[in-house]
């Protein structure tokens, strides 16, 4: 996984492929140019929502920025070079896998007293399996569910989505959803 000064380069590269100034780039994004540049230079770290808008004002997908492209049939991510960005208060989000077809992994951590975290429906299907501990999911059908270590829970992804970690231990879900957002 790369660094966040990679991150920054990459940043960077494409940026300049599509010649774009820092300028046009912190019209897009709303955000400043000084911090643009501190981001491209691997001086700050970037949050996932940040870098998901720069992806979007690049056109490009966010995985672009964190995952190195393998061309081979396998991929290892080793639990060492996995990197967390912030979804919200005391909850995060690493990306396990770059689509390979059609297929996106990620691993969410929820620490105790984290706050709800949404996400909007997409297209396709997902499903969640808890690792550890308890969480809350609640779907904008009406229904709640709380899951356990060992549970999983399949749904539509159409369906608007949220996890809650309601127990008193850091929660960590496997989630899968195809077709990737990412």
């Amino acid at each position: 996984m790369p660094d966040i000064a990679l991150i920054g380069q990459r940043i960077r590269d494409e940026r300049k492929r599509k010649n774009l100034t820092l300028q046009e780039l912190s019209d897009r994004v709303n955000l400043s140019i000084p911090y643009l540049s501190q981001i491209e230079n691997g001086k700050v770290n970037i949050n996932i929502n940040t870098l998901e808008e720069i992806g979007h004002a690049l056109d490009v997908p966010l995985l672009f920025f964190v995952v190195d492209e393998n061309p081979a049939d396998v991929s290892a991510v080793r639990f060492e070079e996995r990197r967390w960005f912030q979804l919200g208060k005391q909850a995060s989000e690493s990306i396990l896998m770059k689509s390979r077809g059609n297929l996106e992994i990620c691993v969410i951590r929820l620490n105790p007293g984290s706050e709800r975290v949404d996400e909007e429906g997409h297209s396709g299907e997902e499903f969640t399996y808890v690792l550890q501990g308890n969480v809350r999911m609640e779907l904008n059908d009406g229904y709640s569910y709380e899951i356990t270590s060992g549970d999983l829970l399949y749904y539509k992804s159409n369906i608007s989505h949220s996890w809650s970690n309601i127990g008193d231990t850091t929660a960590e879900l496997l989630v899968v959803n195809t077709p990737a957002t990412f």
